[in-house]
């Protein structure tokens, strides 16, 4: 018998569920991480993308000529002219080389650092998402742990309302009671029947909940474990300037105004010559009496080009979008502290709750108690002793709640300082 018991155990322990794993599964699940992780690999090919920028630039060009007429031009020789054909009136021109830009003003430099940028910033934009989504699996698993406490707190409270009722019955069988404490009994055990089925859809719907969030299929999901959450018994100040330093989101802006900063240095560097050199193969048969007709040639040049004062106007419209964002980190801040002061807060207070409701559960034990041993020697009716009983069951409800509360408060917290595990 004791050997059964033991590989139960085991069993259960071997399959139960932890919250690392569910986090784990639902970040590899996640629909939201996977965009959001599709969006920084875009991110990183852009990068090497303009990178390539400092690569040469290859060329092949080429073309099928027709002209309305052919051209011939007249060389006199003594007292004949003679007429010499200057181009065909259908010939093909075909070029290909190399060119390799020696100095553009910057717009290269800018272009990686942008990117560069901008990769840093998608990548703290999914640090944020990432710990937007394990704080809403890590709530919804302590949600379905809570629920399931209930139940049990629910069904341990029917055994007890089970009990009475047989007592009573026993008691009346004596003579020792009216019949009215066996309906009361009978009544007061339908009523926690009917709380018992409620808390069991609850957790019914709580555990869809997580199976939905983490892609693991409801049945594996039982038994779960119970997380180990160490307390952080610190002040404020500490958690906000964590909060400061470590939230993703205040870093993705900072990264995504110097990004957009260096593009305002490359749309002014459109005003900027380009310096190149460039290599070249030419091939035409356009004038029948040139040869060869293929060859090299090479050059070093100097080129400006730009529409308007359309750059202008590109970096003065860039140079607004920095300011904004500035104020959007500033506002962003604000936001992020005060989420920080109300997590704060929230979790004092529910510290307090747990404490309270810890010791209410132990007086509420000792009054039942009792209660128990008063009704048997009739020193109280079952009426009093049914009040006891359900003040028991609240305090164990309320234990439970407090203490789940407590640990998602907790985890709030660390979730709006940036310091989510």
């Amino acid at each position: 018998m004791m050997w059964c018991v033991l590989l139960t155990l085991l069993y259960s322990l071997g399959w139960s569920i932890s919250l690392e794993e569910t986090l784990r599964r639902a970040v590899s699940y996640n629909p939201q991480i996977q965009a959001q992780r599709y969006h920084l690999e875009a991110s990183r090919y852009q990068l090497f993308a303009e990178k390539s920028l400092y690569l040469p630039e290859i060329f092949i060009n080429g073309q099928l000529v027709h002209q309305s007429e052919a051209q011939s031009f007249f060389i006199p020789i003594l007292q004949f002219t003679q007429q010499v054909q200057s181009t065909k009136r259908n010939y093909t021109l075909w070029s290909a080389g190399i060119r390799q830009t020696l100095w553009d003003g910057g717009y290269r430099e800018g272009a990686v650092y942008s990117a560069r940028e901008e990769v840093s910033y998608r990548r703290y934009l999914f640090e944020e998402k990432l710990q937007e989504v394990k704080l809403e699996v890590i709530k919804a698993y302590l949600d379905t742990l809570k629920a399931l406490r209930l139940v049990e707190v629910y069904r341990q409270q029917k055994e007890a309302i089970q009990a009475q009722y047989e007592t009573a019955k026993a008691f009346y069988q004596k003579g020792l009671v009216a019949v009215t404490d066996v309906l009361q009994a009978k009544v007061r055990l339908s009523e926690v029947e009917r709380t018992l089925r409620t808390a069991e859809g609850e957790y019914r719907v709580a555990l869809a909940n997580l199976s939905r969030l983490t892609g693991i299929k409801e049945e594996e999901l039982t038994p779960l474990e119970e997380p180990t959450l160490q307390e952080e018994d610190r002040p404020l100040s500490y958690w906000l300037d964590m909060a400061r330093s470590k939230r993703p989101i205040l870093k993705a802006l900072a990264y995504l105004t110097e990004s957009t900063r260096s593009k305002v240095l490359q749309a002014r560097s459109q005003f900027i010559p380009k310096l190149w050199f460039q290599g070249e193969y030419v091939y035409t048969d356009q004038n029948p009496a040139l040869y060869p007709r293929g060859f090299f040639r090479f050059s070093l040049g100097l080129s400006v080009s730009f529409q308007g004062i359309r750059p202008y106007y590109q970096a003065m419209a860039l140079e607004k979008e920095v300011y904004r964002l500035m104020k959007e980190q500033e506002d962003t801040l604000g936001k992020v502290e005060l989420e920080v002061r109300s997590s704060y807060e929230k979790w004092r207070t529910s510290l307090d709750n747990l404490r309270v409701a810890e010791d209410s559960l132990a007086l509420a034990r000792q009054y039942y108690q009792l209660s128990k041993e008063q009704y048997a020697n009739q020193i109280i009716t079952q009426t009093d002793l049914l009040a006891s009983q359900a003040s028991l069951t609240k305090a164990e409800a309320d234990l439970v709640i407090a203490r789940y509360e407590h640990m998602k408060a907790l985890y709030e917290l660390k979730k709006a300082a940036g310091v989510l595990p």
